[in-house]
């Protein structure tokens, strides 16, 4: 991602002006990450992250815009990446492989036992 830190008085008025409030309402939806609260919850994993400055800095404003936190953030947009991916239903496995892994390993552990003491095999 390329450099661009604003470098000029007109630059950076530009970027103020993003950051102010506008009183506009965003709709978030009701699939946005949770925030703060849910940061420190049992059941969530720290993660360190390395970001270059430039992308820190727009994740940071972005995140500002959606009023969320940029854990929040970055957690919505895997959790979008993740559900594009896999979907959210679980993989489902055919009655009839079932039956016959079950049938196989059946079969694996009867091979496995031995035959009583004194007794041909």
């Amino acid at each position: 991602m390329k450099n661009e830190f604003p470098n000029t008085p007109e630059e950076i008025e530009a970027l103020t002006a993003r950051l102010r409030p506008t009183g506009e309402s965003l709709n978030l939806g009701d699939e946005m990450a949770p925030e703060s609260a849910a940061d420190t919850a049992p059941g969530m994993v720290a993660r360190s992250v390395k970001l270059p400055d430039d992308l820190d800095m727009m994740c940071g404003m972005r995140a500002g815009e959606l009023g969320v936190s940029k854990s929040a953030y970055i957690r919505r947009l895997i959790e979008q990446d993740l559900r594009l991916a896999y979907g959210t239903e679980p993989e489902m496995v055919p009655l009839e492989e079932v039956r016959r892994m079950i049938s196989d390993a059946v079969a694996e552990v009867l091979a496995s036992l031995t035959t009583r003491y004194g007794h041909a095999p």
